[in-house]
């Protein structure tokens, strides 16, 4: 299944300068087509930083691209006839495969050679019906996680074996979920978030207001991990590099703002809460690798801030203004969610803005 006849492009990268912060920052991605970074939690930097992977639609569909940052060189990864390009993709922990949905099937594409090899073919499972999700990788990088449907209204967790030699149910829900990630911490620990969201139904216990379940793979059971306090939500939840932790934001209930970035141990249960503002809707956040630096953005519409928060004072500063549209829901809409992320060494934080009216990828270099 290996490609052939895609030829490298070289994409100009443009020195840009944040007009209220003086912040250099570089587009780098073709300015005349609509272009977006992963969300927040997929892996888009290889370990080497030598390539960026992103979406784009530059052919008529969106497609995979793999940039080479000091080059500038730009080579569409993928050909898929029915892609889930903007939230079905990953990048395996090894930087040397990537693998995305094409329609049912989760195919790996080389990042060098563009060969590719099906890692699931959900045909060989009668159980395994409408998969979902970004592959998230076990922090062995022998498995990923997915999601699927096994009734109306019903889902269900299995995770999937990086070779391609199969997959195996974890664990079923009478009820919807999404946002599947695996805990950092082991091959045999798996999270989701629960749905529909009930944290406003103060009425309920605090197990059926649970917002992230986490699941053991080899006893198949859940049991909740996080749980918002009554009159806020908890969303936009992730794990630290190493596990211990999940991060979250907490809006309050039904303004959204003061919204809080916060941590929770998940063996002590101690929680800090870290960074918080009174007027700007945090929206998506992620750490370094050192857990020293944190990058969020706001969902404000129209403008927003890159703010950068040093974890251990809390204090923030602004990085640059993205001032993307943050529409929710329109038809249409190509990556207009800023959605921010670091590089493995922190060296860059990437993410999406649309505010020259096409969406475009941003890095912007630290060091």
């Amino acid at each position: 299944m290996a490609s052939t006849g895609r030829k490298p492009v070289i994409v100009e990268r443009e020195v840009l300068r944040d007009s209220r912060t003086g912040r250099e920052l570089w587009r780098v991605s073709p300015a005349d087509r609509p272009c977006a970074a992963g969300y927040m939690y997929i892996t888009s930097f290889t370990p080497d930083e030598r390539y960026l992977v992103y979406v784009a639609d530059i052919g008529g569909s969106k497609q995979l691209y793999r940039l080479e940052i000091a080059t500038g060189e730009t080579l569409q990864l993928t050909e898929f006839e029915r892609p889930r390009a903007l939230g079905g993709w990953n990048l395996h922990p090894s930087g040397s495969e990537v693998f995305a949905w094409d329609g049912s099937r989760c195919v790996a594409i080389h990042i060098e050679t563009l060969e590719e090899r099906i890692a699931l073919d959900p045909s060989r499972h009668d159980w395994l019906r409408n998969p979902e999700g970004s592959p998230m990788f076990s922090p062995s990088g022998k498995y990923f996680s997915l999601w699927f449907t096994h009734g109306p209204d019903h889902r269900g967790v299995a995770r999937a074996a990086c070779d391609g030699s199969g997959a195996e149910e974890v664990f079923r829900r009478d009820s919807r979920l999404n946002h599947v990630q695996y805990c950092p911490a082991s091959d045999d620990l798996v999270s989701f978030v629960a749905q529909p969201d009930l944290q406003n139904d103060f009425w309920r216990s605090d197990r059926e207001r649970a917002h992230v379940w986490l699941v053991d793979c080899r006893t198949k059971t859940a049991e909740p991990v996080l749980i918002a306090p009554k009159g806020f939500r908890v969303t936009h939840s992730y794990w630290s590099p190493g596990g211990e932790r999940i991060y979250y934001h907490r809006k309050t209930v039904p303004t959204w703002v003061p919204t809080w970035i916060g941590w929770k141990d998940v063996k002590t249960g101690e929680t800090r809460e870290f960074y918080g503002s009174e007027t700007v809707r945090l929206g998506h956040s992620f750490a370094t690798r050192d857990e020293k630096w944190v990058v969020t953005d706001s969902q404000d519409p129209g403008t927003n801030p890159l703010v950068l928060i040093e974890l251990a004072s809390g204090r923030g500063e602004v990085l640059c203004w993205p001032d993307s549209r943050n529409r929710e829901n329109a038809p249409g809409v190509f990556g207009n969610h800023v959605h921010p992320s670091f590089s493995p060494s922190g060296r860059y934080v990437l993410f999406t803005s649309d505010s020259t009216g096409i969406p475009q990828v941003y890095l912007v270099p630290r060091w």
